[in-house]
């Protein structure tokens, strides 16, 4: 294979083949060049040297194990390869089977699965592989199929780097392993499931998960957190002490710097960005004074998520008391213009129901043409706060003048209505209604006339 790939190189031609067989190929045939990458409308270079990969594609962008690249090979190096992101080959060749998919590289594994194998003692000095080697020291013989189902990922690195060879099965342990392979799932493309006999019900396979996998996962549970409570697990703003510290220190564990070493560049930027706002957030949630704001303000106005969401809602609720108090001292239109703003911003219905009952404070002074035109809208606002919080007294009675002027008179009734179903004695609900019955009557009276 060696030989077939290496005389690729400088032939002006492109290769097809797996991004992991290319790279086993160019590190032990000691390649230093440029490697041409086409996968599809992308095309970058990666430079291999002195056994390392040198790139500025993050790897999870890098080509998967799909045979769908085309890499053209070139012993020119490139004066400022050394500037980008540095890896070691057989590092970065295990990363791209970590990253890619499980059912391929089982389906690759398929045709050994009834084989053993031993590893090579100069194994023992891949230090990223240290740990995953630990069940296997000391053990010369390996049964491929039993060590798939947690070591997939390890046990195919192992033989296609030839870090480890095959040891052929004898029949009768060729028998026993066939036996096993048939009461299981673990090939399967469509599922996990792993059955070892017919009497044990199924259950999930175990499954090697990478650091990086770990990091993601976590990163993703963090960004999307509806907001800070939740973040840390917390239910109904119910703050138990002592969790709240084994939920902070574990997260802050598991995205510390020194556990981002082998990741790319993208998750390592994420994650420093995570535990950025786990800290804040952290400091904000075991303040017994904060956290009784940020969830009033939650109920209020909606997710808070980090510390410039909380700071950014204090500051709109104290102007939701400045604009009340601006309706008190009869700058209404001031008012209305911060009652909006807060809406915009927020989107809460309180503060849209006040831009509207402050407004009509100077509707008495509108042109026709003003009122036809500003009621429309505010029709549009009452109705839309109505459906999602319900109005108050004030608010209904508004929308219910706004509806008389506009020839609604049914629509007008029917709020008048439901004033009346909550206060069935009101004087001004009661003769409003009075008077519309009488002016649409008299409207009847008048087409029957003609």
């Amino acid at each position: 294979m060696d030989d077939i790939v290496l005389q690729y190189v400088n032939s002006g031609k492109k290769l097809r083949i797996r991004f992991d067989k290319l790279l086993v190929a160019l590190n032990s045939g000691g390649f230093e060049g440029t490697i041409l990458v086409i996968d599809g409308a992308d095309r970058y270079e990666m430079t291999a040297a002195k056994g390392r990969i040198y790139t500025d594609r993050p790897l999870n962008k890098l080509p998967k194990l799909d045979g769908k690249a085309l890499f053209a090979l070139s012993n020119r190096l490139s004066a400022d390869y050394s500037a980008q992101k540095e890896y070691e080959t057989l590092f970065l060749l295990f990363k791209v089977i970590e990253n890619s998919d499980r059912f391929l590289i089982l389906s690759l594994m398929k045709p050994y699965a009834e084989e053993f194998f031993s590893i090579k003692p100069e194994a023992g000095l891949i230090e990223f592989l240290r740990e995953s080697l630990t069940p296997f020291v000391n053990t010369k013989k390996i049964e491929i199929f039993t060590s798939l189902k947690k070591y997939f990922r390890v046990v195919y690195f192992l033989l296609i780097t030839r870090y480890a060879v095959i040891i052929p099965s004898s029949d009768a342990e060729r028998e026993v392993i066939r036996k096993k392979m048939e009461n299981t799932t673990i090939f399967s493309e469509k599922t996990d499931e792993v059955v070892e006999s017919g009497e044990e019900k199924p259950k999930i396979e175990d499954r090697v998960v990478s650091e990086e996998e770990k990091i993601r996962d976590l990163i993703i549970k963090i960004e999307k957190s509806p907001d800070i409570f939740s973040l840390f697990d917390i239910k109904n703003y119910t703050v138990d002490d002592r969790a709240l510290r084994r939920s902070y220190i574990s997260m802050v564990q598991q995205l510390h710097s020194d556990r981002l070493q082998n990741v790319s560049e993208e998750i390592a930027l994420r994650a420093k960005e995570a535990l950025r706002l786990v800290s804040e957030n952290y400091e904000l949630v075991r303040n017994e004074k904060d956290r009784e704001v940020i969830a009033f303000l939650i109920k209020k106005y909606g997710p808070i998520k980090s510390n410039a969401d909380y700071q950014k809602l204090k500051e709109l609720n104290d102007a939701m008391y400045k604009a009340t108090a601006l309706v008190k001292l009869g700058s209404f239109d001031a008012a209305a213009k911060i009652f909006d703003y807060i809406h915009k911003q927020t989107g809460n219905w309180e503060a849209l129901e006040k831009k509207v009952t402050t407004i009509w404070h100077t509707a008495s002074h509108w042109t026709a043409l003003q009122k036809a035109e500003r009621f429309s809208e505010m029709k549009e606002e009452l109705m839309a706060v109505k459906n999602n919080k319900g109005l108050s007294l004030e608010a209904l009675y508004i929308l219910a003048e706004i509806l008389e002027y506009q020839k609604y008179p049914r629509d007008a009734l029917d709020v008048l209505d439901e004033i009346l179903r909550i206060t069935p004695d009101d004087f001004r609900a009661l003769g409003m209604k009075k008077r519309i019955v009488y002016y649409e009557n008299l409207e009847k009276e008048h087409k029957t006339s003609k």
